[in-house]
């Protein structure tokens, strides 16, 4: 089986979703996994199925805005559709089995077409979640209403739009099954997560 994760540098990032990705690699030795590499050594340690694809930037932004003069699509949505044509630029004309996107990035919605257009063949669409980008935003430092509208609803558009969704938590399954009436399965983390040994407590004299 072939996985593409449209993820950037999985073996030198030290987020949450990346240490995710490693252990579903390193506990998956049977599937090969692809995902993007932009700043990631060649020379990283990496599991052999691991394989990373060189992200290309054949599209940038700033023409899109001068070309869209009826606003379609929204202008909002310009940094998305650069990078799913990016992404699916990158891995033009290979085939995979499946195509997956973590829902911290907000791009998913547009994969259908760019992976067509660049004649990736793929199976399912699938969407790994793990907490959205506007629930991070939300909950910063900065005035970010103004733009929480958008935000929302392209990652509704993805979660709409996706063949396949996932999550690591139930109550964030039900969170987004009120939202829309289409279920997300779930992965229960210990199928990947190595549980730890017992240890005896160190005996000691209290004062």
């Amino acid at each position: 089986m072939k996985v593409f994760v449209a993820d950037f540098d999985l073996f030198k990032s030290l987020g949450g979703g990346q240490t995710f990705y490693r252990r579903i690699i390193e506990t998956n030795p049977d599937i090969s996994f692809y995902y993007l590499v932009k700043d990631e050594s060649p020379l990283a340690s990496r599991p052999h199925n691991a394989i990373p694809v060189l992200y290309k930037e054949g599209y940038v932004q700033e023409p899109l805005r001068e070309a869209f003069q009826d606003f379609e699509p929204p202008p909002w949505s310009y940094y998305d559709f650069v990078m799913a044509s990016n992404i699916a630029l990158s891995v033009a004309d290979m085939r995979f089995d499946i195509v997956e996107s973590p829902d911290y990035r907000s791009y998913g919605y547009f994969f259908a077409d760019a992976l067509r257009k660049h004649g990736v063949t793929v199976g399912k669409i699938v969407i790994s979640m793990h907490g959205n980008l506007s629930t991070s935003h939300y909950h910063n430092w900065y005035d970010y209403q103004q733009r929480r509208y958008d935000q929302e609803k392209g990652e509704r558009w993805q979660y709409e739009l996706a063949d396949l969704r996932y999550a690591l938590s139930l109550d964030y399954i039900d969170e987004w099954y009120e939202k829309v009436p289409a279920r997300a399965h779930y992965l229960n983390p210990l199928h990947f997560v190595e549980r730890p040994a017992p240890v005896l407590p160190v005996s000691g004299n209290l004062p």
